[in-house]
Order: structure tokens, then C-alpha cells, then sequence
């Protein structure tokens, strides 16, 4: 808890940082044309009076200081770093500035977004569940996650009951892939879904996960 308190005191320094430098320095480059060289021109006011500013290569417009910060260019960058941090949606809209039904909208807008990962052939992967709850602990749900055994990213998921069906479609997907080695824990379950030549049953065989 104390290094996620650190690190929000450093993020709302870094933003301070950079609204300062806002001032100081003119705008020269593209929000949205990241890395990439571009001219911008003054392009009229906002109705408050604001400059607004355009990239000739894009066509964009922008102004320098949004006053609803939820037009902020950084914004979904920012949720993204804070939900991988553990923060609930009020503390998001709290620290950022937005209401909780537009950090909702955006977490909504990011993940359609998200590509499955490509899954390479003839590798060892870590299979477990994680147990949470939708509004009340009583209503509990079973998050299926399979790993790579290599690089611990994040190859397949499936949520449901903690029943064959929804561990199934997980392992449907690794065996597609030919695996060499699938690790489980002791969940009999994992018995009836993976085939024994590839199964691999550990006690402490997923701890990444």
C-alpha cells in the first residue's frame, strides 16, 4: 500500500512538472502524432477563448489545457497504469479528475481494443484459476488463466463457474497450439480436460499466476 501511495505522489509531481512546462515552453508537436515529426499552427479559439492548435500532417485539432481532463490525450494511458496498480474506479476518477462512469467507458474502450497474443507452437504453459466476485462475495466468479511457462504472459482466460466447461475452453485453446507441457494444480478437474502425456501436476507448478 505504501509503495502505490509513493508512487501517486510522484505521478501528481510529474503532471505539476508538466503543467508548468506548458507555460513556459510553445506547443510545437502533435499529441496524437507520437514520435513522429510534425508541424502545428495556431487554428482559431474555443468558444472560452481557448487556442486551438492543428497538426498539418494529421489534421487534428487540439488546445494546450483541457479544462474537462477526460479530453486529455494521456487519459487512457493513465487508467490503463492504475488499474494495473490495483486502484478501484473511484480512486481513478478521483486522482485523475473524471467521473467514475467515464474511467468505466474507458476501461470498456481499452480492452475492445486488447489483441489476443499469439500462441506459439509446441511450448510449456501454467494453467490456474483466481476466485473474485461481482458486487457481493456471494455471487462468486472463476477466472481460467493459462501462462506461458517462458515469458508469463497472459495466453488465454475464460470466466465462469469453477466447473470443467469453462476450464475447458482454456485448455481447447493450448492444445490447438500442440503443447508440450500444460501445469496444473491438483484440481481434478484437469484430469478429464488435459491429456496425460502433457500433464504435469504440481502443487507449487503455477505460482506465477
Amino acid at each position: 500500500m505504501k509503495q502505490i501511495q509513493i508512487y501517486l505522489y510522484l505521478t501528481q509531481q510529474l503532471l505539476t512538472a508538466k503543467t508548468t512546462l506548458k507555460w513556459l515552453l510553445p506547443v510545437t508537436s502533435c499529441i496524437k502524432c507520437v514520435g513522429k515529426t510534425a508541424e502545428v499552427i495556431r487554428y482559431g479559439k474555443t468558444r472560452y477563448g481557448k487556442q486551438r492548435y492543428q497538426c498539418k500532417k494529421c489534421k487534428s485539432t487540439f488546445i494546450e489545457d483541457y479544462s474537462y481532463h477526460a479530453y486529455m490525450a494521456d487519459v487512457n494511458s493513465r487508467i490503463t497504469i492504475y488499474v494495473k496498480e490495483g486502484l478501484g474506479i473511484r480512486s481513478i476518477s478521483r486522482i485523475i479528475g473524471i467521473s467514475t462512469n467515464t474511467v468505466m467507458s474507458r476501461i470498456k474502450s481499452v480492452a475492445s481494443d486488447i489483441k489476443s497474443p499469439m500462441i506459439g507452437f509446441g511450448k510449456e504453459y501454467e494453467v490456474d484459476e483466481l476466485c473474485s466476485f461481482i458486487g457481493s462475495k456471494k455471487r462468486k466468479i472463476w477466472i481460467v488463466i493459462a501462462l506461458s511457462k517462458d515469458t508469463r504472459q497472459v495466453l488465454a482466460f475464460n470466466v465462469g463457474n469453477r466447473t470443467k466447461v469453462t476450464i475447458k475452453k482454456v485448455i481447447d485453446t493450448l492444445l490447438l497450439a500442440k503443447s508440450k507441457r500444460i501445469h496444473t494444480d491438483r484440481l481434478r478437474l484437469y484430469n478429464s480436460t488435459v491429456p496425460n502425456r502433457i500433464l504435469s501436476v504440481c502443487q507449487y507448478g503455477t505460482n506465477h499466476v
